[in-house]
């Protein structure tokens, strides 16, 4: 950069004299401040791409700028040594970028500051915006200092020796520190199987025999009138969870809007239920470049130490697929699906038709997950809510269950899966494996002894 010349200007010079860095960069005219500056970049810009030259002519660019002194401008931003080589240049757009950050972080502080001065309170949203701006400009600033990143990355072998495993607050339903979708058709009881999940973490009970594990839960309602809400807490039960209601000063903000930042401010570790989705963030759901900024968003509060459940809407065609843009389902870590079942087989009931009171229903893996797949079966209970229903893989579970007591002490998982293609008829290792994961914790423990998975009931 040539002494005198301003970091703009130094910018600008480059691309008068490079203007290929337009396409080997991200920068655009955002970067710039408003006024002769941004007008400047923009005409460099359309004369880029009406020929694309080797270098723009300063007569030609300084004609089309507005006012007067163009050409001198013009002149100014090329007069000196500036270094063209696109390390340096990133190196400037990187700088320019977090310099307008720190002005920004500032004069919103001031403004809160400001607020606070003149009323006695401080505005939610304006302190979510200052908080945002800090919270960047340190990311910022730990990326410029960073280095060479490949001294921070781990082998394959010093990951291994990690003490890290899966945990679940629902044992194979809902993974914690995760992202889980439900979707399913309006009626279908979305919003009773989340309390009904959200009562179970809480306060550390079975959820229909699957074991948890306990956290705090706040439950995000967007969704439903609070009379509605009341009665169905009522009828649950429910005790220990935090409910965010619009009825609530201040109403839960919407994901992608300032006050998000709240949410970072909820109970560490929480289990977060938004109901629903769609109601949740003021974005278009069709619209893969918006839905990627909420579930960025909802990212950060997984990254943050929350696990959350998100109700979701599935088209009128199909119960087990969500509704909306594909970055949905791409960027959830994890998917369940609630939908009815026919009695006897189990398939599922196409017909768009409200449940009636002796509907079964399937609650289990859909159309994604990072994680085992997973399922049980429901009916509803007489206060609206579900309760367990026959499991079409009773009878097998039973079996086992009755095999590892005939042999009177702990069973290796090899011997049981020789043992089930006479003794369950079942053949298929995967299958066995997954009736063994099934009646973990409320059937049977296992553990690992050297190579060996041992099973032994409770």
């Amino acid at each position: 950069m040539s002494r005198g010349l301003s970091l703009p200007g130094s910018i600008l010079g480059a691309l008068i004299l490079k203007p290929e860095l337009l396409e080997l960069s991200d920068i655009s005219g955002n970067d710039f401040p408003s006024g002769r500056l941004r007008e400047t970049f923009s005409k460099i810009a359309e004369l880029w791409e009406d020929g694309r030259p080797k270098s723009i002519d300063p007569i030609l660019l300084s004609e089309k700028i507005k006012g007067d002194g163009a050409a001198a401008f013009v002149a100014g931003l090329i007069d000196g040594n500036i270094r063209l080589d696109f390390e340096s240049f990133r190196g400037r757009i990187f700088e320019l970028r977090r310099k307008a950050l720190r002005i920004r972080a500032l004069v919103e502080l001031q403004k809160v500051l400001h607020e606070e001065e003149k009323t006695g309170e401080v505005d939610p949203e304006s302190f979510a915006r200052a908080r945002e701006s800090f919270r960047l400009l340190e990311e910022l600033s730990g990326i410029a200092g960073a280095g060479d990143p490949a001294r921070l990355l781990k082998t394959g072998e010093e990951l291994q020796a990690f003490d890290i495993r899966i945990e679940w607050l629902i044992r194979g339903l809902v993974p914690a520190d995760s992202i889980t979708l439900l979707p399913g058709r309006g009626g279908i009881g979305k919003t009773w199987a989340a309390l009904e999940i959200g009562k179970a973490v809480s306060g550390g009970q079975d959820f229909f025999n699957l074991p948890t594990l306990p956290r705090p839960v706040v439950y995000v309602d967007f969704e439903n009138p609070l009379p509605v809400l009341v009665e169905r807490i009522k009828a649950l039960e429910i005790p220990d969870v935090l409910f965010w209601t619009s009825a609530i000063d201040p109403r839960p903000p919407k994901i992608d809007s300032a006050g998000f930042e709240l949410y970072k401010r909820l109970p560490a570790g929480a289990l977060l239920i938004f109901d629903t989705l769609r109601s949740a963030h003021n974005g278009d759901e069709n619209d893969s470049r918006e839905m990627a900024l909420v579930l960025g968003r909802l990212k950060e509060l997984r990254d943050s130490g929350f696990s959350l459940l998100l109700l979701h809407h599935s088209p009128k065609s199909s119960d087990r697929v969500s509704r909306g843009s594909g970055a949905i389902t791409d960027l959830a870590d994890h998917i369940l699906s609630l939908y009815r079942v026919r009695q006897g087989t189990f398939e599922m009931i196409e017909e768009e038709t409200l449940p009636g009171p002796d509907d079964l229903f399937r609650l289990g893996t859909g159309e994604k997950t990072r994680f085992e797949p997973a399922q049980i079966f429901l009916k509803r209970s007489s206060f609206g809510g579900f309760s367990p229903a026959e499991d079409p893989d009773g009878e097998l579970l039973t079996l086992i269950s009755d095999h590892l007591r005939g042999q009177g002490e702990p069973v290796n998982q090899t011997s049981i899966i020789e043992w089930a293609k006479t003794g369950l008829e079942v053949r298929k290792r995967a299958k066995v494996s997954a009736l063994l994961r099934k009646g973990e914790g409320h059937l049977w423990t296992s553990r690992k002894e050297g190579v060996r998975r041992i099973y032994e009931l409770i």
